[in-house]
C-alpha cells in the first residue's frame, strides 16, 4: 500500500505542516485495520510505526531509537507516552474528532486532537492519512526497489 500522511500543528502563533509518503502494509484486525510502515531519518534512524484504527479509537506505536505509544479515542482525554530527543513525557491527548473510511483497498483517516502537558493545552493538531494500493500511487512518486520505505520525507 502507499501511505500519505499530513500532520499540522497549531501552537499559538506557530503553525507547522509536515508531510510524508511511504510504502507500507494495511492489515485487517478485529474491529478495524492496522497500518504499518518503516520511517527513516538521519536524526532518528529507522522507526517501525503501527497505527491500529478502530471505529472511534486509534493507537499509535513507534519503536526504534525513540519509542512512542499514544492512544486516541473520540470525545475522550487519555494519557499517553511520548519520547523525543529532549526527553520522555506523559501527555494528555484530547481527541476531538476521529473518522476512518479504511477498507481492504485503502481509504482515509482524519483526526483532530489537542495535546496537554501538566494539564495545560499546548496546541491543536490535525492528522490526515490517505492509503491507496501501490498501483494507484502518484506515478513516479512510488518507491523504487532501491529505496527503503520512509525515505520520502518532505517538509
Amino acid at each position: 500500500m502507499w501511505i500519505s500522511i499530513k500532520g499540522r500543528q497549531l501552537l499559538g502563533l506557530y503553525d507547522d505542516c509536515v508531510e510524508m509518503a511511504t510504502g507500507g502494509f494495511l492489515s485487517p484486525v478485529p474491529g478495524g485495520y492496522m497500518l504499518s510502515y518503516l520511517e527513516s531519518s538521519k536524526y532518528l534512524g529507522q522507526i517501525n510505526t503501527k497505527l491500529v484504527v478502530l471505529k472511534d479509537k486509534m493507537t499509535l506505536t513507534r519503536e526504534g531509537e525513540q519509542c512512542t505509544h499514544m492512544e486516541f479515542e473520540q470525545g475522550q482525554k487519555l494519557l499517553s507516552y511520548f519520547d523525543n530527543e529532549s526527553g520522555s513525557y506523559t501527555v494528555g491527548v484530547n481527541t476531538l474528532r476521529l473518522t476512518s473510511t479504511l477498507g481492504d483497498g485503502g481509504g482515509d483517516v482524519e483526526m483532530r486532537y489537542s495535546i496537554e502537558l501538566d494539564n495545560e493545552m499546548t496546541g491543536a493538531s490535525v492528522l490526515s492519512i490517505h492509503v491507496t494500493p501501490d498501483t494507484q500511487a502518484c506515478g513516479d512518486a512510488a518507491p523504487s526497489l532501491s529505496e527503503s520505505p520512509g525515505d520520502r520525507f518532505y517538509h
